[in-house]
């Protein structure tokens, strides 16, 4: 078993890499910074170590190939704009550090439902991995402290480390250098030339649910005021920071390799009434406070990750009964457990939509729990029968129809009317449908079987009536590559490849609060 901790030394770390074809792609992901260990000036440098976990179930995928123009090409798939994040990519700057003449080429995957200036950083995580991968296209590996040097991380060294090692981790944020590995970090405080802080704790297996609430709008300050609010806000009192870091010592890591939930809290709800945080709290809107003070009258401990308005806590239990006291229809809501696992709740009022290839279960799911899910079958859409047969499936196999010219639009309005009133809607596979659904910004999931499942898949065709026809087009489908990789342009929120016997009543148990 492994340990619950272990001390890492990020200095000569290299990020996970995926090589292909001469480009090289990353996945970095959002954090949630949940406290900072000290922002005091007591060794005559600005402290900021903290505790932060990457949210792994969101990757913010980067891929970087060579140019074959003379310019830079960056282009986002997501609901980020990379001009509205805190740092700029400068191509010129990075081609100056690995001394390259290269021009790039990239690509930045994002999940829609992260947004910029949340409290979720991704500002370190994306413009630190496009520098990496366009670096180790040039043949140049870049290390942890290259990146520092070149600006990234001096406000986040939690964002900078976790592209090294994603999850959850205690970094010691900054430490004393010399002119020729550091940096003036800022000026204004500390003439100092520093580094980031190579030594970090990475937890590693984390006793408690930890609930993160992602607002669906609102923005927090971070950007165009946070220089501003930190400026005024720092430093702190030295009797604050000790005792922040004494917490962290004494009752939060014991805490966590104890499992004793009661320490753990106790000394986060100290830590979070010192140093910056009620600060951080107060700059929240109207609506943020009553958020939080709804999720505090539910659990042990919460608060805002960074400058918010994104919000998590933490459960000794399961908090499925405890989300089902909430209604809060403006945030996502996810769940992560003990063993990495995720699971999103589905508030009254919002609909979880599922494009699902044949033969997955969601008929059988639909049929079972008919007040909570909804089947939308194309062919009542998309054909006009001469005289159709009651059963669905055999219906499939009957040719005694004309094509809808109405299709595929009558689909999506019926689509877009039930949303709200059915907690999951199950769809039709078709890239006509979701491609029309990605016009309007109507976010959706696709489930695919894997070659495991092939068979199985087949089998359950011909045992729901499914004629030969149809159950050779299926097998031709899941043949090849090709119609999975039809998808890829598609903007959907994930594509999950079901290989085992999984149906879909135990996936979404598996993944959702509904």
């Amino acid at each position: 078993m492994q340990p619950a901790m272990e001390i890492i030394n990020t200095r000569d770390m290299n990020p996970s890499y995926k090589i292909s074809d001469g480009a090289v792609g990353l996945a970095v992901y959002p954090r949630l910074h949940m406290f900072t260990l000290d922002l005091s000036l007591i060794s005559g440098i600005l402290k900021h170590g903290s505790l932060g976990r990457s949210l792994l179930n969101m990757p913010i995928k980067i891929h970087v190939s060579k140019s074959r123009d003379p310019r830079d090409s960056v282009r986002v798939k997501g609901n980020i704009r990379l001009t509205n994040l805190d740092f700029k990519i400068d191509f010129d700057a990075l081609r100056n550090y690995i001394k390259s003449d290269d021009f790039y080429e990239v690509t930045v995957h994002i999940n829609r439902s992260i947004r910029e200036h949340t409290g979720l950083g991704i500002s370190t995580q994306v413009l630190g991995g496009v520098y990496l991968c366009s670096a180790k296209v040039s043949g140049v590996e870049l290390k942890i402290n290259d990146l520092f040097k070149m600006g990234i991380g001096h406000y986040s060294a939690l964002g900078l480390n976790l592209i090294f090692n994603p999850g959850m981790i205690i970094e010691m944020g900054c430490k004393l250098s010399n002119a020729n590995d550091g940096t003036l970090v800022n000026p204004s405080l500390s003439q100092e030339y520093e580094t980031v802080a190579n030594t970090v704790i990475k937890i590693r297996n984390f006793p408690f649910y930890t609930i993160v609430a992602i607002p669906k709008t609102g923005t927090s300050i971070s950007g165009k005021y946070e220089l501003d609010f930190w400026s005024a806000s720092l430093p702190d009192r030295n009797e604050d920071s000790y005792r922040i870091v004494y917490n962290v010592l004494e009752s939060i890591i014991p805490g966590i390799v104890e499992e004793n939930f009661d320490a753990f809290v106790a000394a986060l709800n100290e830590n979070i009434t010192l140093g910056s945080k009620p600060l951080e709290e107060n700059v929240q809107s109207d609506r943020t406070k009553n958020v939080l003070k709804e999720l505090r009258n539910e659990f042990a401990f919460s608060a805002v990750s960074s400058l918010g308005p994104s919000l998590y806590a933490f459960s000794e239990n399961d908090p499925e009964e405890a989300l089902s006291r909430l209604n809060i229809q403006d945030y996502t809501f996810l769940v992560y457990d003990q063993n990495g696992n995720v699971k999103k709740k589905i508030n009254d009022g919002e609909s979880l939509l599922i494009a699902s290839f044949a033969c997955l279960g969601k008929t059988t799911f639909a049929k079972q729990y008919p007040k909570l899910a909804l089947d939308i079958e194309s062919i009542h859409h998309a054909r006009i029968y001469e005289d159709r047969d009651l059963d669905d499936e055999v219906a499939k196999g009957q040719t005694n129809w004309k094509k809808n010219p109405a299709y595929p639009m009558n689909y999506v309005q019926s689509v877009i009317d039930n949303l709200g009133k059915y907690k999951v809607i199950f769809l039709t596979g078709g890239k006509d449908i979701l491609s029309e659904l990605d016009k309007k910004d109507v976010p959706y999931l696709i489930l695919y079987p894997g070659p495991n499942r092939k068979e199985k898949v087949l089998a359950d065709a011909r045992l729901r009536g499914n004629d030969d026809e149809f159950i050779a087009l299926l097998d031709k489908l899941l043949s090849t590559d090709d119609h999975r990789l039809g998808f890829s342009s598609l903007n959907y929120e994930k594509f999950e490849i079901i290989n085992d016997s999984r149906y879909m009543d135990e996936y979404i148990r598996d993944n959702y609060y509904v």
